[in-house]
């Protein structure tokens, strides 16, 4: 079961080269530790204007502690930090959370898109289950039309956003987006969500859309 260790934060007005590079010198730290290493600037996300988003993934929360132990002790990581923390970082780091991926009943493609789409939502009392049913059908729909990487994941260290659920996925493009926007409006998508909307399992709170920025 993969865990994600999720940072974001908010980029000062007219640092977003000095934000890349410095999420460039992170990633080049964190991944001989075991990571798999993404960044995304967010797109359209409500009030998360200008927000980095730099995921570290790993294959399970074993490998996760491990890695955090070994990194602990690393001089450059100490390093590092202090200056990505301090007064003078090009970014402010707002949140920061860990989240455990659930299984949708089969192996995730090793393929990734440009754009990155976001869903959170506040799982009801005991509706967890079909919340899960639910989204798993949410990624089967969005992988049919051109969606790679569909995910879901549930939150288990976020500070107030604790136990929510996010489904994630990702598209080559924003004529790929484009294309499975208009396929939420198709007979089957209507279909899909007003399935999903009857008895919901949970409340839909953000959604949001992120580039993908090479590392």
């Amino acid at each position: 079961m993969r865990v994600t260790h999720s940072t974001m934060s908010q980029i000062k007005p007219g640092q977003l080269d000095a934000a890349v590079a410095n999420a460039a010198e992170a990633a080049a730290l964190i991944r001989p530790h075991g990571a798999e290493v993404r960044y995304f600037i967010s797109l359209v996300a409500g009030e998360a204007v200008n927000t980095a988003l730099f995921a570290n993934v790993y294959d399970g929360p074993g490998a996760m502690g491990k890695a955090f132990e070994a990194m602990k002790s690393d001089p450059a990581i100490a390093e590092y930090s202090a200056r990505a923390f301090g007064a003078n970082a090009p970014t402010t780091v707002t949140a920061q959370t860990v989240a455990m991926e659930l299984s949708i009943g089969r192996a995730r493609p090793n393929v990734h898109g440009s754009i990155l789409e976001t869903h959170l939502n506040q799982i009801h009392p005991g509706r967890a289950s079909d919340f899960l049913a639910n989204s798993i059908e949410v990624c089967d729909f969005v992988e049919s039309h051109g969606a790679t990487n569909a995910q879901v994941l549930r939150l288990t260290y976020a500070g107030m956003a604790t136990g929510q659920g996010t489904v994630t996925w990702e598209l080559e493009d924003m004529n790929a987006q484009a294309a499975l926007a208009n396929a939420w409006f198709s007979d089957d998508g209507l279909a899909l969500q007003i399935k999903v909307n009857e008895n919901p399992a949970s409340a839909l709170m953000s959604s949001s859309m992120y580039r993908a920025v090479p590392l």
